[in-house]
């Protein structure tokens, strides 16, 4: 599974637990008896390890693993095009940060904003932190080659998002990145290394998401955090958004797509997501 859905099974995960209290809530596969280990979890109250369960307690599952994703449609999913589970509605989710994390997250941030008032003596209007642009790696096509095509077909390209962040000189912009990312360099932009709780924990400081839909709009999501999320003509906000973000989607002919190739729709939707609409709604978030 990746971080998203993670982040998605913890929010199924904190209901059952609420309404079972005696139980032990394990995340993952139950016909294999296989349950997830994840830095995503750390610190989470409603989530049992799966190596640490108590015998004589009982164990209820969350079944959501990398061979059995509520929000797909399996009997309809093909090769080529994933089907989605119309039936499905994501949930925040939960995550949960140490005291280290949150004191690091701070320090870091009151880094960005010492640096950002050298060069521009003032404050910014609004922190948003985003993720966006990458490289797909021969690396990654082989370990994962649908992740590596389900985050392309979401992802705005380098000039159109850099045409956003340029007309809003006043806002301060975090990008994380990783080594696979492309750098955004406008002077408004302040890049981010870390891993994704480390991310996470900035997030949780900072005033809005703006990105793809993903790992990190799951996380804004279980961080209660405004949010601008692209969403593309693959996937429809109703199975994986939240109603209190804003979500980008192209309902065209074709739209939700799923495709498992990079496709023209996808990228056609993406030329039709109307960049003065987007601005006002980072503006307005």
């Amino acid at each position: 599974m990746g971080y998203g859905d993670e982040i998605m099974a913890t929010g199924f995960a904190r209901l059952i637990k609420l309404e079972n209290e005696d139980s032990q809530v394990v995340i993952g596969d139950e016909k294999r008896q296989i349950g997830t280990i994840s830095k995503v979890f750390l610190g989470n109250p409603y989530i049992s390890h799966p190596q640490k369960l108590i015998k004589e307690k009982k164990v209820i599952w969350v079944n959501h693993s990398r061979f059995f994703r509520p929000y797909i449609n399996y009997k309809e999913t093909t090769e080529k095009k994933y089907a989605w589970n119309s039936n499905h509605r994501a949930i925040p989710g939960n995550l949960f940060f140490s005291k280290d994390e949150k004191e690091k997250a701070s320090n870091d941030l009151l880094t960005i904003l010492k640096k950002w008032n050298e060069k521009f003596q003032t404050k910014p209007k609004k922190i948003i932190f985003f993720e966006n642009s990458f490289r797909i790696s021969k690396f990654e096509f082989q370990k994962d080659r649908d992740e590596a095509i389900y985050r392309y077909n979401k992802h705005l390209p380098n000039e159109k998002l850099i045409q956003i962040i340029n007309s809003l000189k006043e806002y301060l912009f975090i990008q994380s990145v990783h080594e696979d990312s492309y750098l955004i360099n406008c002077e408004n932009v302040f890049h981010y290394k870390s891993n994704f709780r480390e991310a996470c924990s900035l997030l949780n400081i900072s005033e809005l998401y703006f990105g793809p839909e993903g790992g990190f709009h799951h996380a804004a999501a279980a961080l209660n955090k405004k949010a601008v999320v692209i969403f593309g003509g693959f996937i429809d906000p109703l199975v994986t958004g939240y109603d209190f973000h804003n979500n980008i989607y192209v309902d065209i002919d074709g739209s939700p797509c799923g495709s498992r190739v990079i496709c023209q729709h996808c990228k056609d939707c993406i030329k039709k997501i109307d960049l003065s609409n987007l601005k006002n709604l980072i503006i307005n978030s």
